[in-house]
């Protein structure tokens, strides 16, 4: 369940949907070939949660919930970083918008 979820946000958010919008042949050839590499890696994470199960002895969904809650866990510690991320860059935003204008009020006087 979580490798299914994974590849769903992986493929809807990182590569989209080819169908979507009409793209360009190399547009469609690039996505096609990091979709066959996220699916090859994602084979790969397969077998190694299957060995990791077997080498534990612990049933694979119980495997799958301890990722999502330590998953789950980190995503909390981060979204208070990703909080005062958005609040520095809309900071800087208006700390550019505050110096292009001291430049145009500058270069204005300059012209007078």
């Amino acid at each position: 369940m979580l490798l299914q979820k994974s590849r769903q946000l992986d493929h809807q958010l990182v590569h989209g949907r080819p169908t979507q919008t009409a793209w360009t042949e190399e547009q469609q050839t690039s996505w096609e070939t990091a979709w066959r590499a996220w699916r090859d890696l994602a084979g790969d994470v397969q077998v190694a949660v299957t060995d990791h199960t077997k080498a534990q002895g612990t049933p694979r969904h119980q495997v799958e919930a301890d990722a999502n809650r330590k998953l789950e866990a980190e995503l909390a510690e981060l979204r208070p970083l990703k909080k005062k991320a958005r609040a520095l860059e809309a900071d800087l935003a208006a700390a550019r918008t505050s110096l292009r204008q001291m430049i145009r009020d500058t270069n204005q006087g300059g012209k007078a």
